[in-house]
């Protein structure tokens, strides 16, 4: 019998990342209610990758994020995780204007945020929106997809390899 240290609820995307970061330095089991991991939330993912989003600390965590993302795909051997998809912020009226220039004031110098372009450009990036009707826009190179089925199955892949063990159902 095997002693554990650590037990790590839920076999979502949460729980196997905390579970294969533990897994260095404890013997881990991973238990999950279902019969499959992954079932509910991290399945139902629409997991993105938008550096400028939110409020400060959010963006902190969002800045990290990325070079972890790329360090998970090569410590464990996990297929490309990104897809870049380039983010457009637009605003119509106003009151989007006066707040889309206050986001890019406060985001002023970080690297990766929204970037003001002129409204031209917006409709030549997403010909969709009708012309004239954009006041002012923004435009988030470094945003992505993340594929959150590959980065789960990349953790739980690495904590068996770390010798950790899983138990659903």
């Amino acid at each position: 019998m095997t002693t554990i240290d650590t037990v790590v609820v839920g076999g979502g995307i949460a729980g196997a990342s905390i579970a294969y970061e533990l897994a260095a330095t404890r013997s881990v089991l991973l238990v999950e209610s279902e019969t499959a991991l992954a079932r509910h939330s991290t399945a139902r993912s629409a997991a993105t990758y938008v550096p400028g989003h939110g409020p400060a600390p959010v963006r902190a965590l969002i800045a990290a994020s990325g070079p972890r993302l790329a360090r998970i795909e090569s410590e464990l051997d996990a297929p490309p995780l990104l897809a870049p998809r380039g983010l457009l912020h637009v605003a119509f009226d106003p009151a989007g204007e006066t707040e889309l220039a206050a986001t890019l004031a406060e985001q002023a110098g970080e690297p990766g945020g929204p970037v003001a372009i002129d409204p031209a450009e917006a409709q030549r990036r997403c010909p969709a929106l009708r012309p004239g009707a954009v006041r002012a826009a923004a435009y988030v190179e470094g945003a992505a997809d993340i594929d959150a089925e590959a980065l789960h199955q990349a953790y739980v892949r690495g904590l068996l390899g770390r010798g950790g063990r899983v138990e659903a159902g």
